[in-house]
């Protein structure tokens, strides 16, 4: 264990979103137990991110699809004596699967995703060494695939206190309106739609607030851009009455959210919103919709509001926090206790590193 766990961990995306910065959010807390490897896209963020990192990273172009880039992965990575395949998200469950084959070693795939598979894909599931699932709504999706309750291990992500880092200004905001943000990647699952139409409502109903889009679009798909299309039509009005802002992605996101006077997960579908946990963390109400991981975040709506995944419901939950301002503190502030107490950094590193010895005694014990 001196040297520590040697883990390969497969990324399909360049970019740093949640499942990305949880994971490494893990290997900084795990860095004296465990030596990563990461496969992953040559250019982006993320390989930015290691860089910076001192990260061993194995540049990787068409995984999912070329044999011979999987042939050239495996032999790097028999060099490299690693011990555990580890796929980050649903979309890597193949290339997982035959690189941990082809050296023999235990497989794990983290799920950060809840969508529908076929059968084949399920099948594949079944054939993991271990399943982490980041939230009981995830562990509910996985038993609905057929997979084996002895395979999946419910490891909800830890959250490590924000660093401290001087922010560039967001711009010059009026200060005579609340300030509500949505923070996230652009896509139909993220329902910023939902949060543009319900900005709209509040904002026909004379309400006096002022919104904010942080994220961008990374999808090249025509329905992709169809979508930003779509909201960037129906904010024009709030464009020009100077109440919607887009910020587009900006890495000190955390850093902002103190500045917000509430924040808003408007998702069609979210395994475990990391953006929920940061925001009650920093001490900022948060309203978010009641689908898969949220409610278990807001402790059923304990800690901040939860509302149907439709604009008027949403509308309706603006205004009801902008109304209570103080209700909102203190639930956000009973929200920021129980980030602490529940969604411990060292506790799900703890976690994650017991599964691997457990796998590996196994696996060698067989």
């Amino acid at each position: 264990m001196s040297s520590g766990v040697r883990v390969a961990y497969l990324c399909e995306h360049p970019t740093l979103l949640g499942g990305e910065r949880s994971l490494l959010a893990f290997l900084d807390e795990a860095r004296s137990t465990v030596r990563a490897t990461f496969v992953a896209p040559e250019t982006g963020r993320l390989a930015d991110r290691l860089l910076q990192h001192g990260i061993d990273h194995l540049p990787t172009r068409d995984l999912r699809h070329s044999s011979h880039e999987q042939n050239r992965i495996a032999d790097e990575l028999a060099q490299r004596k690693i011990q555990i395949i580890h796929g980050n998200s649903l979309s890597m469950r193949e290339p997982t699967l035959q690189l941990a084959d082809r050296l023999g070693v235990p497989s794990v795939l983290h799920v950060r995703d809840i969508y529908q598979l076929s059968a084949r894909q399920q099948r594949s599931l079944r054939s993991f060494s271990a399943i982490v699932a980041v939230s009981p709504a995830v562990e509910s999706f996985l038993h609905g695939q057929g997979v084996s309750p002895s395979k999946i291990h419910v490891i909800v992500n830890g959250i490590a206190s924000p660093e401290e880092v001087d922010s560039a200004p967001l711009m010059d905001w009026p200060t005579d309106a609340p300030l509500i943000a949505c923070i996230g990647q652009w896509s139909l699952r993220k329902g910023q739609d939902l949060f543009a139409k319900a900005a709209r409502q509040v904002f026909e109903k004379g309400v006096m607030a002022r919104f904010l889009l942080v994220g961008e679009r990374y999808s090249l798909k025509e329905e992709s851009i169809a979508f930003e299309e779509s909201i960037r039509e129906m904010t024009m009005p709030l464009h020009a009455a100077g109440v919607w802002y887009e910020t587009g992605y900006r890495d000190d996101a955390r850093q902002l959210l103190p500045r917000f006077d509430l924040v808003v997960v408007p998702s069609r579908q979210e395994p475990l919103s990391r953006v929920l946990l940061e925001s009650l963390q920093a001490g900022t109400p948060v309203l978010a919709t009641r689908v898969g991981g949220n409610p278990y975040i807001l402790a059923e709506g304990d800690v901040g509001l939860l509302v149907e995944a439709n604009p008027s419901a949403i509308a309706d939950g603006i205004e009801e926090v902008l109304s209570a301002r103080d209700v909102a503190r203190r639930r956000a502030e009973q929200g920021r206790l129980r980030v602490a107490r529940e969604f411990s950094l060292p506790r799900h590193a703890e976690r994650i590193l017991d599964l691997y010895l457990t796998l590996l005694s196994a696996h060698e014990g067989g």
